[in-house]
């Protein structure tokens, strides 16, 4: 959960800033708090959805990826949460001239789904 609130606390409204800053909901009420969370998790969820629909799993690059979480962020919210992003992968030493090639794994998890 603290990983959570420190990642994603630009993603919670304003009046919320302070009381994820100290670890907990003590200023707010329990319901106001849940209520930012759970609208942190949604915003999250609605960006990394349209990210990955917009990467193609045959150009997997770092850098490809991190551009299509900023472009959808840029589509869903204005760019609102560029900074945050960009932060998350430069400890990382990712940016979006970042050429490795993400891992692939060999699966058949799909193989296994599929109706016989």
């Amino acid at each position: 959960m603290t990983a959570l609130l420190f990642m994603h606390r630009d993603m919670l409204r304003p009046e919320f800033h302070w009381s994820i800053r100290a670890r907990g909901a003590n200023r707010t009420t329990k319901k106001e708090f849940k209520d930012a969370l759970l609208d942190a998790r949604d915003r999250f969820g609605k960006l990394m959805a349209t990210a990955w629909s917009n990467t193609s799993k045959e150009d997997l690059l770092y850098g490809k990826v991190l551009q299509d979480i900023l472009n959808a962020d840029r589509q869903l919210y204005n760019g609102k949460y560029e900074r945050t992003i960009r932060s998350c992968f430069d400890w990382r030493e990712i940016t979006t001239n970042t050429a490795i090639e993400a891992p692939r794994f060999e699966t058949h998890l799909v193989d296994e789904l599929v109706m016989v």
